[in-house]
């Protein structure tokens, strides 16, 4: 309906005013600029730099700079993608992509538009770093307008000596489409096979050339793209995987499987200060029909459910999210905006401008909210959002027995709440918005060409968060004594809900400024060649001087303004005001980096150069780097080249690695004291895996991660128009910063109480647990280990970790034929990775050592992130990409695809201790294109298929709709439609 909508309105328009031309069949010369800031540099010929071209990109028939990056093979696990939960209220939520190129990490690939720097996204991600999620910024990839785009060029190598921070896994830099003259406007529509969603796009280009030789170019994109709901698809909505899988799961086929929460609107409850614990179970349970003169209440203004002494959850009472409301993506309308001016002086300098917008907004539903620290956690209060039914409560009143007894005077006065979700689903509205100026000039003095220019670029983000829940007025309508209070029994009728809700808000804002003045001479000074004679030598000297600002602003209820106190006695910055949202302060921080760099081109013979880079960087806030870099290319014939180089780079610590204050986070984890005691007592109800609590804060002393990078390989040109690349790299880097990680955290602790026997009670002082209580769940505590409670937090810091190694080959096939039935071209690049690994050093030495056969630590879990991790929870050994066409007059074909590797899912394991194997996916499209004459004017009309065999991600046992949402696309097949005008 959108297409037929925007076509009926444009396609008058564009016959009065649109002239035809046709640009298809125009030759654009390639001229690659990364890797090298010396004008004119020839070392970029032996530098490994994969170009993606105009052709490349419209082949793979995305939409968005996030899917077209996903599609690239040299491209790792993408975290900041929509595809699954997006997490919660502190993710970096909405439209938003990453860059992580060689899979080293979002936060360590050098993203420049127009070879210069684009700025953070506003807000942050957090992504597993050593033992814990830490947070990560990224360039946003959905700034960038897919249409508008000429190129991309990705250096695959570390280039922090020629470009300065964050170049630790190599550079993109994407190449606007520039000196532009005409007028295109492409419509186009997207359908789905197995989804109602509908997508639109229109594109528009339009670009000038004025009679004093200047020329403006401006890129308009806008989409508007429909919502997908989790109960759209089978998989998606079936709560268990054995379900609909139990054949295919085989030994696997146990509970871990089943995606389904004990915290749901059929709530449990412990009675006072006891371990006994009452259910809501539906009329026609057996419970509720057993006629139980002392087990058994009901309601009288209740008959939807009845209340019983049992703790047993029914798995059609477990909350089923897609059920409960959730889409599986949201909609979105996005706009990009580029204009692009450049002019020569009277004086010959070379002037450009360019101006960016980017513009998203969004709305995204969820399942309604719950409560930190669910069950065991909460007996006698101990959890982090405890949550007291008192005797005041009107509803509390309301369960009597058979005989009339009230519940409050035959068991006890006041409840905690064991499980409860509540009935409204959470929802988020996202706007995006991102500014972009900048001014350049370029000239020459003499042998000298210089480059100046001037960046000015802010990011912000507005989150609105409806439909959470006020632990001050739930606590406050949980008293009243009337009908108006909150019902804790409701399951989903007559909740009084309303009154509890709240809006909460998150405010980001990423700034960067920045100016750069260079000089580069191509004939610098005059080189000895090794065969006899002499040869130019370029240089290139230049100073950076950048401003990074950042700030994140929260809501009062989670700022610490509005304060809850939890029945431990813990207030902000512990808690917040907000059921099932950690504390955050607001942040905000900013440094100025101030850098030199030089670089040197210097021919060795006519078939040998060599590049030498040296760059000093100056910060503010995490004192001082320098790096190099030495590169070599080596023509040893007309059809073989020989490559390498070897340098070394860094990236800082971002902001708020640096500026953030405490943060307290609650996340599910296994406690290896209680694990241990489950092991020894086999006590079938005792409760290592809980959710817990993880303080960490910045830390102003951490230094620059630092990398060595080794990169060699060659090049072949057997035959005209045949290219054939391979370059093995490796880096090394160290001062990974991340945490030490809670389970790690717990397993120092039981091996320092085990280490000192049952004398030793304090264990790891950064383990901070509750007072041990002796009951049914901790009967049969082992005798050499002194008693302890749960863990209530753990304190950790962001700390410089161990070494991290990653290596790889990348190989690239390339090959145009031309001939009378048509012209082809096809490419095929895989990146291949023989190696990521954390190393591990210090304490996690020690817990691996007491792990092995025998060790103290023998039969619990394992230390965590610290490993080779390859094949393994998304980290692929292996992704290929491929392009083709055929062209020929009016018709075209475009095939391309891309395959991941398959892995193993470490967190799932069958009887024998085999991981859940992941196998490979593969996704390929096909578009036939068609240009006509439309009235007298250009045309073209293409259909294309998306994921024509409609491949499917395969089943893991991940929460969220049962696919690695970080590395598998699970949408299916989708088709567009695409129709184009242009002319002058």
């Amino acid at each position: 309906m959108k297409l037929r909508l925007i076509l009926t309105l444009l396609i008058p328009f564009l016959t009065l005013y649109v002239n035809a031309q046709d640009s298809d069949t125009e030759e654009v010369e390639e001229v690659v600029v990364v890797g090298s800031q010396i004008k004119g540099a020839t070392i970029t010929d032996a530098l490994p730099v994969t170009v993606i071209s105009t052709e490349e990109i419209e082949g793979f028939g995305v939409d968005s700079g996030d899917d077209l990056i996903s599609n690239l093979a040299e491209m790792g696990t993408n975290q900041f993608n929509q595809g699954d939960f997006n997490g919660g209220y502190n993710a970096n939520r909405g439209d938003v992509g990453s860059f992580n190129l060689r899979n080293v990490g979002t936060g360590n690939t050098l993203t420049l538009l127009n070879g210069r720097r684009i700025v953070p996204a506003a807000g942050y991600h957090t992504e597993t770093i050593g033992g814990s999620l830490v947070p990560v910024q990224s360039v946003n990839s959905n700034v960038l307008p897919v249409y508008g785009l000429e190129r991309i060029e990705i250096l695959r190598d570390g280039a922090s000596a020629v470009y300065g921070s964050d170049a630790v896994a190599g550079v993109i830099n994407t190449v606007l489409k520039k000196d532009f003259d005409g007028f295109s406007m492409r419509i186009r529509g997207i359908a789905y096979d197995h989804f109602a969603a509908e997508d639109a796009k229109v594109s528009i280009q339009w670009g000038r050339n004025f009679d004093d030789g200047s020329n403006l170019s401006i890129y308009l994109d806008t989409y508007d793209r429909g919502h997908i709901d989790g109960i759209e698809d089978p998989k998606w909505m079936m709560g268990d995987a054995r379900n609909l899988y139990s054949e295919q799961l085989g030994a696997f086929a146990d509970t871990s499987w089943r995606n389904l929460s004990a915290q749901s609107k059929y709530a449990q409850f412990y009675v006072g200060n006891g371990s006994n614990v009452f259910s809501l179970y539906r009329p026609d349970d057996p419970y509720c029909q057993s006629g139980s003169a002392t087990n058994l209440f009901t309601s009288p203004i209740q008959d939807n459910v009845c209340l019983y002494d049992a703790s047993s959850i029914r798995t059609e009472n477990r909350a089923n999210y897609p059920m409960e409301g959730m889409m599986r993506r949201g909609d979105l309308e996005r706009h990009n905006m580029l204009a692009y001016y450049n002019t020569t002086l009277d004086n010959g300098v070379e002037a450009s401008t360019e101006i960016g917008w980017y513009q998203s907004s969004g709305f995204r539903q969820h399942y309604p909210g719950a409560f930190l620290n669910p069950g065991s956690a909460n007996r006698r209060g101990q959890g982090t959002q405890s949550i007291r039914v008192p005797s005041t409560n009107y509803y509390f009143n309301q369960w009597v027995r058979a005989d009339g007894t009230k519940f409050v005077d035959a068991e006890d006065d006041f409840l905690w709440i064991r499980f409860l979700r509540f009935t409204q689903p959470r929802y988020y509205n996202h706007e995006r918005e991102t500014w972009r100026f900048t001014q350049a000039f370029a000239g020459s003095t003499g042998n000298w060409d210089w480059d100046t220019g001037i960046v000015f670029s802010e990011a912000t983000s507005l989150m609105a968060n409806g439909n959470r829940v006020g632990l001050l007025e739930l606590e406050a309508a949980l008293a009243k004594d009337d009908p108006s209070a909150y019902n804790p029994f409701c399951a989903g009728v007559n909740c009084n809900e309303e009154q509890i809700l709240k809006t909460i808000y998150r405010e980001n804002t990423s700034s960067m400024s920045l100016i750069d003045f260079k000089m580069s001479n191509a004939e610098f000074f005059e080189m000895p060649q090794l065969s006899g004679g002499t040869a130019p030598a370029g240089a290139l000297f230049g100073i950076e001087v950048r401003t990074e600002e950042m700030s994140d602003k929260r809501d009062p209820n989670i700022d610490g303004t509005i304060d809850w106190t939890n029945n431990l006695g813990a207030s902000w910055p512990y808690v917040s005001n907000i059921s099932n949202s950690s504390p955050s302060p607001n942040t905000s921080g900013e440094r100025t980096v101030t850098s030199y760099f030089g670089e040197l081109q210097v021919p060795l013979d006519d078939r040998l150069v060599v590049q030498a880079a040296l760059r000093g960087d100056q910060f503010t806030d995490v004192g001082n780097s320098l790096v190099g870099k030495f590169a070599m290319g080596w023509d040893i014939s007309d059809y073989v080249k020989l490559r390498g180089s070897v340098s070394t780079a860094f990236a800082a610590p971002n902001l708020i690695f640096i500026n953030e204050g405490l943060v307290a986070r609650s996340n599910t984890r296994t406690d290896a004291v209680y694990e241990y005691f489950a092991n020894v007592s086999g006590n079938p109800i005792a409760d290592p895996e809980y959710q817990l609590q993880r303080v960490a804060q910045g830390n102003p002393d951490l230094k620059p991660e630092e990398s060595e990078n080794l990169s060699w390989g060659f090049v072949l040109e057997p035959v005209e128009d045949l290219l054939v690349t391979v370059d093995r790299w490796r880096i090394t880097k160290e001062n990974t910063l991340g945490l030490f990680g809670e389970n790690n955290h717990m397993l120092l602790d039981l091996l320092i109480r085990l280490e000192g026997g049952p004398s030793e009670c304090v264990g790891n002082p950064l383990v901070v647990r509750t007072q041990f209580t002796a009951d049914e769940y901790t009967a049969g505590w082992p005798t050499n280990l002194c008693p302890a409670g749960q863990v209530q937090r753990i304190d950790d810091i962001y700390v410089n970790l161990d070494t991290r190694v990653i290596e790889g080959t990348d190989t690239t096939v390339q090959y145009r034929l031309d001939t009378d039935v048509g012209r082809f071209n096809f490419k095929l690049v895989n990146v291949h990775y023989n190696k990521y690994e954390q190393q591990a050093g210090g304490d996690i030495d020690r817990l691996i050592e007491a792990g092995r056969p025998g060790g103290l630590l023998d039969g619990v879990s394992v230390p965590d992130g610290f490993a080779n991790l390859i094949e393994r929870n998304g980290n692929f050994s292996d992704k290929w990409t491929m392009n083709a066409s055929w062209r020929l007059n009016d018709w075209e074909v475009l095939l391309s695809g891309n395959k991941v590797s398959g892995f193993y899912e470490t967190g799932n394991t069958d009887p024998d201790g085999n991981f859940w194997y992941l196998p490979s996916m593969t996704r390929l499209n096909f578009t036939l294109g068609y240009k006509f004459d439309f009235e007298g004017y250009d045309a073209r009309v293409r259909f294309g298929v998306l994921n024509v065999e409609d491949e499917r991600a395969p089943l893991a046992d991940e929460f969220w709709f049962f696919s690695w949402n970080d590395v598998h696309n699970d949408y299916g097949r989708n088709y567009y439609l695409e129709f184009r005008l242009q002319g002058n």
